[in-house]
């Protein structure tokens, strides 16, 4: 079926007790997913996780469409956005991500957390805002903008004071096409 979020507020949630359990929202094994005009701030683990990586069910765990489009994600432990590797046909645009890993350590203490970690093939991250990424500053790894991990296409965004790359980019994940990014700003950045 369909998941719409739209014109909602998270604000605040609790440490999971299990890798599964979301943050602030977490969707997988589903047809379509819009997450649109919403505020998600003062989050323990991530703002938003799409998919789920799983050897034994990753093709009905899958996201067929996905659009996250005008959200404001503001002070998260973990990562902002994370898409995970069976999402497909998938457009982030506009979005506003600040204060990744607020506390100077993070979620994740022996990896980095990120605005965007993108492991998914194909996506568009399109005209989004990135601040404050600041894992690292206190302990632990540092974090990027926008971590890809496989192809997508990546313009427009704007992305500043992060500790580690504006964009990185790690051949980690299954990809199908060219990597392109085009015509960001990226600025203040490890």
């Amino acid at each position: 079926g369909t998941v719409r979020i739209d014109s909602v507020v998270i604000n605040g949630t609790t440490l999971p007790t299990s890798f599964t359990e979301a943050g602030g929202i977490r969707v997988f094994h589903t047809d379509s997913v819009f997450i649109t005009n919403s505020t998600i701030k003062n989050i323990r683990t991530n703002g938003i996780t799409i998919g789920r990586n799983s050897s034994n069910y990753q093709n009905n765990q899958r996201v067929n469409y996905l659009e996250i489009i005008g959200n404001e994600i503001d002070s998260v432990l973990g990562d902002g956005i994370l898409s995970q590797e069976n999402v497909l046909n998938a457009i982030v645009r506009a979005n506003t991500i600040s204060h990744i890993a607020y506390d100077g350590r993070g979620d994740k203490l022996q990896n980095g957390d990120h605005a965007i970690y993108w492991q998914s093939a194909g996506g568009v991250l399109e005209g989004n805002l990135i601040h404050d990424v600041l894992d690292g500053t206190v302990s632990g790894d540092s974090g990027s903008g926008i971590s890809v991990r496989t192809n997508a296409y990546i313009s427009a965004n704007e992305i500043y004071n992060c500790t580690n790359n504006g964009i990185g980019y790690y051949n980690d994940h299954p990809g199908s096409d060219m990597l392109k990014i085009i015509n960001n700003k990226v600025y203040d950045t490890g």
